[in-house]
């Protein structure tokens, strides 16, 4: 077969004398002719939709679960759950029901995946849960797969590469949230683009929110995290100002009573012992001001006088100053855009959980392909950073340091 695409729709059903043990998440199938790969390059397979029987939800005790396909013909890979041959995951049970006991789901924008053969001839599917244990679904319609199969090295117009952040060897001092992923062969790719495709968060990944708030000279961190409630927050900042020349003359505090009971104010007292006490210039951090209730636009600062309030408009909750869901991911082959005034490689803005375990946004696919310009030097690795929008690095961090983040890009020849 010449063509450079093949079609591939495997099923639990299918290949039963072949293949008598296959059942609805472990079956094998035979392909109808050996795909060989005659010009001696690799074979590529992107998932494009799985379908699968719905009916034992509550017996697979998912109900708002995760399922995982391996496919062992996949080169090995770290997808982030310590598992080799990941090759798509999907949420349980699917959204696109097509009956009763049966749903499918399309995968949007999947990266292709390098097979480790050059000769294919049958493919062993297995589903599980998101933490690699197998499944059975019900004895019913069956699981059916749609695959593409397709010689992405012919002709050099569109391929996808997948990076990890944990390379012990080659990059020891990678991090989740900083890190550097080899390239198989140094590249040079004049005249392409790229794009997020997918990204795969470990499933107990968490972060360290920070809120900051500078008043003068000072500029004081808190580590909202760890905070149980706003009091806290409230203490810490009246310790700090108690340990500076505001003393006395600054102070944080929850109004007592009225309308705006329970609100946090920032307030100057007046004049000290017959001295003049000038004006006091207070910028809290986003994170700050949401955990202190401003649900308006954030004043990036404010000026005090003496005997005057500033009153954050909206009730206070620590939890909204712990959630930091926007992050900006960089990455250093793309050429440098506008954002926010400066230039960054910015690659695409993906969400982060803070402080929460991630099983229910495992995997970001954007909804829309945003794609660079590459640089013009040859690079042989690729580097990416999670930051906030002011450039500081964000905190990313699982209890094993062995999980990793993984990422698929796609490349492709720039459209004249």
């Amino acid at each position: 077969m010449d063509a450079r695409k093949y079609s591939i729709c495997l099923s639990s059903r299918s290949c039963l004398d072949q293949f008598s043990k296959n059942t609805s998440s472990k079956f094998t199938n035979s392909l109808p002719e050996v795909l060989t790969n005659r010009s001696n390059k690799r074979f590529y397979l992107r998932l494009l939709m799985v379908g699968v029987c719905t009916t034992r939800k509550d017996e697979l005790r998912m109900p708002n679960g995760y399922v995982k396909i391996h496919i062992y013909e996949v080169e090995e890979q770290r997808e982030g759950m310590s598992y080799k041959n990941f090759a798509g995951g999907f949420p349980f049970p699917p959204e696109r029901k097509c009956g009763e006991d049966y749903a499918t789901h399309t995968f949007i924008n999947a990266p292709n995946l390098l097979l480790r053969t050059q000769h294919l001839s049958k493919l062993r599917v297995k589903l599980t849960d998101e933490f690699n244990k197998e499944i059975e679904f019900a004895y019913g319609p069956p699981t059916i797969l749609w695959l593409e199969v397709t010689d992405m090295e012919r002709t050099q117009e569109e391929f996808t590469v997948v990076c990890t952040s944990y390379h012990p060897e080659s990059f020891p001092n990678n991090t989740l949230a900083e890190f550097c992923s080899p390239l198989p062969t140094e590249m040079s790719l004049r005249d392409f683009e790229v794009a997020l495709l997918q990204l795969v968060y470990p499933s107990e990944v968490k972060e360290t929110v920070y809120g900051t708030l500078q008043a003068g000279a000072y500029t004081w961190v808190y580590n909202l995290s760890s905070m149980a409630s706003i009091d806290d927050l409230v203490a810490a900042v009246n310790a700090d100002i108690n340990g500076s020349h505001f003393a006395n003359r600054l102070v944080m505090g929850r109004l007592a009573e009225g309308d705006m009971e329970g609100f946090v104010y920032l307030r100057q007292r007046g004049a000290l012992q017959g001295r003049e006490s000038g004006p006091i210039i207070v910028q809290p951090s986003p994170n700050f001001t949401k955990a202190c209730g401003q649900v308006r636009e954030p004043r990036p600062r404010t000026v005090l006088q003496p005997n005057s309030y500033f009153i954050f408009d909206g009730f206070p909750d620590i939890a909204l100053g712990q959630e930091n869901p926007i992050a900006m991911l960089e990455c250093d082959v793309i050429k440098p855009n506008m954002l926010a005034g400066r230039n960054a490689n910015l690659l695409h803005c993906v969400p982060v959980l803070a402080n929460k375990n991630a099983k229910d946004n495992k995997m970001y696919e954007p909804s829309l392909l945003a794609f660079h310009p590459v640089i013009d030097s040859p690079f042989n690795r690729l580097a990416f950073r999670f930051i906030n929008p002011d450039g500081t690095l964000r905190t990313l961090s699982t209890a094993n340091d062995k999980e990793c983040i993984l990422m698929s890009l796609l490349f492709r020849k720039k459209k004249q």
